[in-house]
Parts: C-alpha cells; sequence; structure tokens
C-alpha cells in the first residue's frame, strides 16, 4: 500500500545523535494513505512491526515485535539483546 512518507511527520535529528525514546510512551499515528484514508489496523501493525520490510518503520532504534505495538510487557527480549525500546530502561 502506498503511505504518505513518515519522515514528514517525524523531527528531524543530527545524523550523530542517537534518540531511543522516538515515539515511546505514545505510539506514532496511523497515516493516511494516498487515497485519503487512514491506514487498516493491520497495515498499521504490518507498518510498525517490521523494520526490514517497510521503508515508513516509524521508530527511530530497533524493537522487537510485541515493543513495536506497544505490548512492552509481553516483550520476549528480556535481556535487552536486541530490541532498544526504553522500555528496557525503566526500572521494573
Amino acid at each position: 500500500m502506498p503511505y504518505l512518507h513518515i519522515l514528514a511527520q517525524m523531527p528531524t535529528h543530527n545524523a550523530n545523535e542517537v534518540h531511543i525514546g522516538l515515539w515511546y510512551p505514545e505510539m506514532p499515528p496511523r497515516l493516511r494513505l494516498l487515497n485519503g484514508l487512514l491506514e487498516t489496523q493491520e497495515q498499521y501493525t504490518d507498518r510498525v512491526g517490521n523494520p526490514f520490510a517497510n521503508p515508513d518503520y516509524p521508530y527511530d532504534h530497533r524493537r522487537g515485535r510485541q515493543c513495536s505495538l506497544g505490548w512492552h510487557a509481553e516483550c520476549s527480549d528480556t535481556f535487552h539483546a536486541w530490541c532498544q525500546c526504553p522500555h528496557h530502561e525503566e526500572a521494573p
């Protein structure tokens, strides 16, 4: 599905800075499709949950699928080996 480009909605950052908090704790917005409608829940889930298949991935850091969907308590990366979601830095 063709999306309006997410970068138009994201703040710009210096490429040398690390900003792992973009879209946390709030979730990224649903995008408006070129036909004027908002993306469906299924399209949203596919976009935010797959950093490798979608150029409109909204995060500026790696997230496991659960964290990318806002299901932080269900994140399977309990040792923070791959997922860089800021929730891993919070006290339990």
